[in-house]
């Protein structure tokens, strides 16, 4: 059966933990799939859809495509149609169908933890999560208050004028939060917070006072940064129910490979997934909530991909070294690649190149160019991904083939039919590295633009004086 392929877009994307979730998911329903990063700008959208989005069986979506993909979409799920956003799409018999997992994924998250949702229910916030969370609990008839700063009065009116409109019989009152003090109900069954107050660094922040914690039965922070906020943690001490935004997070995934491939999960495993990635975005938290700057970043990708020229770029302008994986080769042989192929055959060199990967993966602070061959050898992606990271230069075949169109040094460009050879070569290849990278690159107009994006996307530490 040939392997899926799925992804998550956005830009910029940065450090995601999709890949970390969906693939124990994948592997949880014992589906063989590649799951990739695209960082792609709201000016390639619609030319990326065509070249790369359409081709995959389904993809998760970001900031700040959730509504400008609706249009280039074949329909729309329901609950997509009605919150007017997309998250989540299926490519399947040429259709593509537009979905969004935020309600069920918040739904899931509650039930997990036995959290009911009933009765009176106090949102604080009016941002996108909010809305989602107003009309969940609106359409299981709780009634519900709306908390917000003063300077959102005019959004919160407009969410609650429509959710009158869109569902029959809704009982939804707003206030300023410093008025939730004043609250009615002596209990307040499930309280959601849905700001970022509270959100890493500015952890000791709440967004509601002590008074009205005490009298919540359960809470729902939105917030997964930290993984227990204030909020949660009082909220606790006075003994509610309280759950942070990690399982959300968990359940919003577990939705998409329901819609993909029609998968039950059982309880006890997404749990476990859960806190497993809760530990995984600890390390993040603790390691400043960026790629870990020790970690070795390999570039990977086709002859002509620009791994070396824009390896060079970024070592010059942070304090990440260039390595180029055949130079190491080379340096520690004293001959040069051809020679070693010519004295000791392929077979010699691919063992000198394992171990040039093994080695490189245990070296701090470097940028690598790796070899064009060396990414499609799984032993080679296995060695290195433990430690580093590795991002895939996706460049188009023709655009490769006008950049070697003078090329007098590799020998595959010397022969008579190397355009045909060129294709078969980069077709092979190219989900291979698709399957390897954890980060996709689409490289931009120049390698200057392209290096800047990488250090932009994975947060590289600049030399002073390349700070911005």
């Amino acid at each position: 059966m040939e392997k899926k392929k799925y992804a998550v877009i956005g830009h910029p994307i940065g450090h995601t933990m999709s890949p970390f979730i969906h693939k124990r998911l994948f592997e949880l329903e014992g589906i063989d799939a590649d799951y990739s990063v695209f960082d792609i700008t709201p000016e390639e959208l619609t030319i990326k859809y065509r070249e790369v989005l359409k081709n995959l069986d389904g993809y998760n979506i970001t900031i700040p495509h959730k509504q400008t993909i609706i249009p280039l979409l074949n329909c729309l799920d329901k609950k997509a149609e009605m919150y007017g956003s997309v998250n989540t799409v299926k490519n399947a018999e040429g259709i593509a169908k537009g979905f969004t997992t935020d309600p069920n994924g918040f739904l899931k998250a509650l039930d997990a933890y036995d959290i009911p949702l009933k009765q009176n229910v106090v949102i604080v916030g009016t941002g996108g999560v909010a809305r989602v969370m107003a009309f969940e609990a609106a359409i299981a008839g709780c009634a519900i208050t709306i908390a917000v700063r003063e300077s959102d009065l005019h959004d919160v009116a407009a969410l609650a004028a429509e959710l009158k409109l869109k569902v029959a019989g809704v009982s939804v009152d707003t206030c300023k939060i410093n008025r939730l003090d004043h609250f009615e109900k002596s209990t307040i069954d499930l309280l959601i917070n849905a700001t970022p107050v509270g959100m890493y660094p500015n952890e000791d922040a709440c967004p509601i006072g002590d008074d009205i914690i005490s009298r919540c039965a359960h809470v729902f922070d939105a917030i997964y940064n930290p993984l227990e906020t204030t909020l949660v943690k009082k909220a606790k001490a006075n003994g509610a129910k309280a759950i942070g935004g990690i399982s959300m997070l968990v359940w919003q995934a577990v939705v998409s490979h329901e819609i993909w491939n029609g998968t039950s999960f059982d309880k006890s495993d997404i749990e476990k997934l859960c806190n497993d990635s809760a530990e995984e975005l600890q390390k993040i938290f603790e390691g400043g909530g960026q790629v870990n700057e020790t970690k070795p970043i390999v570039l990977c990708g086709f002859m002509g991909c620009g791994k070396t020229t824009v390896g060079k770029i970024i070592a010059k302008r942070t304090v990440l070294d260039f390595v180029d994986m055949d130079s190491y080769i080379e340096e520690k042989e004293g001959c040069t690649v051809r020679e070693i192929f010519d004295k000791h055959g392929e077979i010699y060199f691919r063992d000198l190149e394992h171990q040039a990967c093994i080695e490189l993966a245990d070296r701090k602070n470097c940028i690598i160019s790796s070899g064009g061959g060396s990414m499609i050898y799984e032993r080679n992606v296995k060695a290195l991904e433990k430690n580093a990271v590795i991002v895939y230069l996706s460049v188009p075949l023709e655009d490769i083939k006008y950049r070697l169109r003078n090329d007098k040094k590799r020998p595959l460009l010397q022969r008579p039919d190397k355009d045909e050879a060129m294709a078969q070569l980069y077709y092979k290849r190219e989900p291979l590295y698709h399957a390897a990278a954890r980060f996709v690159i689409n490289p931009g107009i120049s390698p200057t633009a392209t290096a800047e994006k990488i250090i932009e996307i994975l947060k590289l530490p600049r030399k002073p004086r390349e700070r911005k």
